[in-house]
């Protein structure tokens, strides 16, 4: 699970949040409204694979 699609679709919808929860769908804030990402609930784990997933060398 890779964070960077996240957030370029943040850039490109001109976003200023994300929010990732485990049981529901991503989540980005843009232009004072908050929408899901897709359908899809995120599963238990993944949104700590999105969280570290880009810093390999940091422990958890």
């Amino acid at each position: 699970m890779d964070i960077v699609p996240y957030l370029k679709l943040m850039v490109q919808k001109n976003g200023s949040d994300l929010f990732f929860s485990t049981g529901t769908p991503p989540n980005l804030k843009a232009e004072g409204e908050t929408r899901p990402v897709g359908t899809s609930p995120l599963q238990g784990g993944q949104v700590r694979k999105l969280a570290y997933g880009r810093r390999p060398d940091q422990g958890v």
